[in-house]
């Protein structure tokens, strides 16, 4: 192969070892190449190769021959050392994690022909080297040193059989140089790293806040465990009667009710009334006192039967006349003369006030009963405040009037009842209650609500109606120290509780009992007060004087000194001025308070004898 030819072969191409790599003509330098960190080999290199000091080198330090086809496809010359072609690489050390600032851009420096050590000291660079013109390379020889090679820069877009076939360019005169380790290669820009550490922090933050949020769902939505109820299950018989004719005939006495004509009478005592009034609404009303007889009359009252529950008559338009009905009638006997008739109707309205007491159906009847009590001691009052009957008529009065007297007892079952009624409402058949005894005859079933716990709900009532059970036995003076919070209605509704909607429902629907023990205390002091007096006026009858005591009056007239439920100790008697009062729920004792109608001070209930001791004369 001639040389011209070899410098065909390997223009724009160099080769390192089993390496190569063609190289651009178009003067473009990579910021990540290495042509410029070639270093001129060193004595010691050359002894090590065999090369002569003053052997010559290749002019360009970047073309080097392929030793491969230099030396042929024997294997044996394969193995032998590589010749002058090799060049050593230098590489700069681990630059710093900081990115330095980059440099100024400079033009690209073309290095000179390579030289020997020995030429590059002794022989001084020519002032201007004339430009060389590419000669083809000789034919290459087996074993002969390895011809010049020069790279010729390719144009852009000129097709590669194309750039190989132009006759070489004549290189551009380059300056001197001593040494050529003195020229500074490129600066590369260094690519910056991307960092793979985690962001803990982050992680951390992502971690608590799905816990945080998992916790609050499982604070809203979990529902606590039901608790056990057993101890508010009121304490009845199971009534087997097919059926009761007890809530017909109430229903039929309710609906038969005339109300008054004159509106502006209804504000006002019956026994107040002129006698016209009175007249026209009895005679009014007399199917109503017909169906009342023919309901008191029937002792088979069954108040735990099923069929109480199917209608809730407790709300009945009529019930707002039934005490002023039957306060009528006594107030017109009693102008008539019929002092004992009177009574009977207002033991009647007494006796309809203790029936409806045992109802434990709908919690309205019990509020229908302490309102029917509180009209019937009001009645018997002011009837027995001017009353001419004898000892004995009074004492069987007063023997039906006691069997009327409201008891701790029956509050107390009716609290738990009232209980078992709201989780009927609550739970509907999951309560567990018989099918037959649901309010209303219907299957009750509360409808899912955002933020209602049905037994968080029922734990409520269940904790409120407890209290209520043990404020009906516990004196009145004890509950100012006593804290009922837990029965207090919410005011400001929570809406932000987990429960809200269920604290709502509880607060609307416990509202209405939490008058019933203050209730309660009224209807016993009240009553105790009607005994003394019904026991007063026998005493009256029989001795013509009063007593100096109420001790004085157990055990003929009386079986105990009836207690003030408000102050614990006996009811109070003022002899002189014909009194007997209670302090009322203000547990202040203000020497009584007569009223018209009697008994309506809840602060001071009070009764009078309508009989006074006179004053001794002073002389």
């Amino acid at each position: 192969m001639t040389e011209n030819a070899h410098r065909h072969s390997f223009r724009g191409r160099a080769t390192l070892g089993a390496m190569s790599w063609n190289l651009p003509n178009d003067g473009w330098s990579s910021p990540w190449g290495c042509e410029d960190e070639w270093i001129p080999p060193d004595d010691e290199w050359r002894k090590r190769i065999g090369l002569a000091e003053d052997a010559e080198a290749p002019e360009d330090i970047h073309a080097k021959p392929d030793l491969a086809e230099a030396r042929g496809s024997s294997p044996a010359r394969a193995e032998e050392p590589l010749g002058l072609g090799q060049m050593i690489l230098r590489f700069e050390k681990e630059e710093p994690e900081e990115d330095p600032p980059p440099p100024p851009v400079k033009a690209p420096v073309m290095l000179p022909p390579r030289r020997t050590p020995l030429e590059a000291v002794k022989a001084p660079a020519p002032a201007s080297p004339p430009p060389t013109v590419a000669k083809p390379p000789p034919a290459m020889k087996t074993g002969s040193a390895p011809a010049e090679i020069r790279v010729v820069p390719r144009s852009v877009g000129v097709p590669k059989q194309a750039a190989r076939s132009a006759p070489p360019v004549p290189e551009k005169p380059q300056p001197p140089s001593e040494d050529v380790e003195s020229v500074s290669p490129p600066v590369r820009k260094r690519i910056p790293r991307r960092s793979n550490n985690y962001a803990w922090g982050s992680l951390i933050s992502l971690s608590l806040g799905t816990l945080g949020f998992t916790l609050l769902a499982w604070i809203y939505l979990h529902d606590t465990p039901r608790e056990s109820d057993e101890d508010l299950r009121p304490v009845m018989a199971f009534d087997q009667s097919p059926t009761t004719q007890a809530v017909k005939k109430l229903r039929a006495f309710l609906d038969s009710i005339q109300p008054p004509e004159n509106t502006a009478l209804q504000d006002q005592s019956a026994w107040t009334w002129d006698t016209p009034s009175l007249a026209l609404l009895v005679r009014s009303n007399g199917t109503a006192f017909d169906n009342l007889r023919d309901l008191l009359e029937d002792y088979d009252w069954h108040p735990h039967h099923a069929e109480w529950h199917r209608e809730d008559l407790s709300q009945h338009r009529s019930w707002s006349y039934v005490g002023l009905l039957l306060q009528a009638q006594s107030a017109y006997l009693e102008r008539r003369g019929d002092e004992e008739p009177a009574l009977v109707s207002a033991i009647d309205l007494a006796e309809l006030s203790r029936r409806l007491q045992e109802v434990w159906a709908w919690p309205g009847y019990m509020h229908r009963a302490m309102e029917l009590h509180g009209d019937a001691v009001q009645l018997l009052a002011e009837l027995l405040k001017t009353t001419h009957l004898d000892g004995a008529t009074l004492e069987r009065f007063q023997t039906e009037f006691t069997q009327c007297q409201p008891r701790d007892e029956v509050m107390k079952q009716a609290s738990a009842a009232y209980y078992v009624h709201e989780k009927k409402l609550l739970l509907g058949p999951a309560s567990g209650e018989l099918l037959d005894t649901m309010p209303g005859g219907q299957l009750h079933q509360r409808p899912g609500r955002l933020f209602f716990k049905m037994n968080e709900t029922l734990s409520l009532f269940a904790d409120a109606f407890r209290q209520l059970r043990d404020e009906v036995t516990r004196p009145p003076y004890t509950r100012l120290s006593v804290s009922v919070e837990p029965v207090i209605r919410l005011t400001t509704p929570r809406f932000y509780h987990p429960n809200s909607s269920g604290e709502t429902y509880f607060s609307d629907h416990i509202e209405g009992y939490l008058a019933l023990p203050q209730e309660h205390s009224l209807s016993k002091a009240r009553h105790g007060l009607v005994s003394c007096l019904f026991a007063l006026r026998r005493y009256l009858a029989e001795k013509r004087s009063l007593p100096k005591e109420l001790r004085e009056l157990v055990p003929q007239y009386l079986s105990a000194v009836p207690l003030d439920p408000f102050s614990g100790e006996a009811l109070l008697y003022d002899r002189d001025r014909g009194l007997v009062y209670s302090v009322g729920v203000n547990l202040i004792e203000e020497g009584g308070r007569p009223t018209n109608p009697p008994l309506n001070d809840d602060r001071e209930p009070t009764v009078s004898l309508g009989v006074a001791v006179a004053a001794p004369v002073k002389k």
